[in-house]
């Protein structure tokens, strides 16, 4: 009698424990993944357009997607990888307004 391979496990989704967590972007031309990792498990990711938007927006985003609110405590640590130049500043201030300290940026 055969078994069936296991089901992969959801993602489970809401707020990372604080100290833990990291929070990762991949800025990219035409999409921008960001992702949760807590210990080494990533435990959130969503995966949006690439446009034009302001460290405030971008904040905002990012919020949004992982249920933070202004008050929570932040994430660890952040990491962004970009390969677009223009907007590498802007995921950056709304990184470190987001986690309190700026982000490891991965760039050219």
């Amino acid at each position: 009698m055969r078994r069936k391979p296991a089901k992969p496990k959801p993602v489970p989704r809401g707020k990372p424990l604080p100290g833990s967590s990291l929070l990762v972007v991949d800025l990219g031309n035409s999409e921008t993944v960001i992702g949760l990792f807590t210990g080494e498990r990533l435990t959130s990711h969503w995966r949006v357009g690439s446009v034009k938007r302001t460290a405030d927006e971008v904040a905002l985003l990012v919020r949004s997607l992982t249920g933070r609110e202004p008050g929570d405590p932040p994430a660890a640590r952040s990491v962004l990888c970009s390969v677009v130049p223009t907007a590498t500043r802007d995921f950056a201030l709304a990184l470190e307004n987001i986690t309190g300290r700026p982000p490891l940026v991965v760039d050219q």
